[in-house]
């Protein structure tokens, strides 16, 4: 496993270590990455699933995240509201976070990349970027957890104040998110 990973596990809440987490199989990783038509998952997806896939990995992210949930259907069903908002998205995205499926965390597959940025659709048919690399929002999630209520929330509106005003649409000619200039 890769020391991002190691730095996770040892920044997890003790409550959590205490239920266990469970990780998915590598079989699991190639039926997921297959039902969401993807060619390939970075490696720190790949390690922060085997560790915690099935059970863990969706207390972090407060989410539904695990390998059972992340499904075709899921995938189907964001690029359907994707295309009921009319906005243009890469094919090849990997939804690893759901929100109910009206928001959604994801990563690009296209280049392979061992830890890709995280983008989320957001309001009015745009997407915005969550973080520079998978790790770094793992990790920030992670750290949250260990934050007091005050302090979580303190946190959460810094970390939006940072995001919020970075806005993106897909250009599909360029194959590319393009941030869209403040108003």
């Amino acid at each position: 496993m890769s020391s991002i990973i190691d730095t996770i596990r040892d920044k997890l809440p003790s409550a959590l270590l205490e239920i266990g987490l469970q990780g998915c199989s590598a079989e699991e990783l190639i039926s997921i990455s297959r039902s969401q038509q993807v060619s390939c998952l970075p490696s720190v997806y790949q390690d922060l699933m085997l560790l915690m896939g099935r059970r863990g990995i969706d207390w972090i992210l407060d989410a539904d995240a695990t390998i059972q949930s992340l499904t075709a259907d899921l995938k189907q069903a964001v690029f359907a509201e994707f295309r009921w908002m009319s906005m243009a998205y890469p094919q090849d995205i990997f939804i690893f976070e759901d929100h109910e499926a009206s928001t959604v965390a994801f990563f690009r597959t296209r280049d392979c990349e061992d830890d890709p940025a995280v983008f989320s659709n957001w309001e009015a048919g745009c997407f915005r970027k969550m973080a520079d690399s998978l790790s770094g929002y793992v990790l920030r999630m992670t750290e949250q957890l260990q934050e007091s209520e005050q302090e979580r929330m303190k946190s959460s509106q810094e970390w939006s104040r940072e995001i919020l005003h970075l806005v993106y649409r897909y250009d599909p000619e360029q194959d590319e998110f393009v941030l869209i200039p403040e108003i």
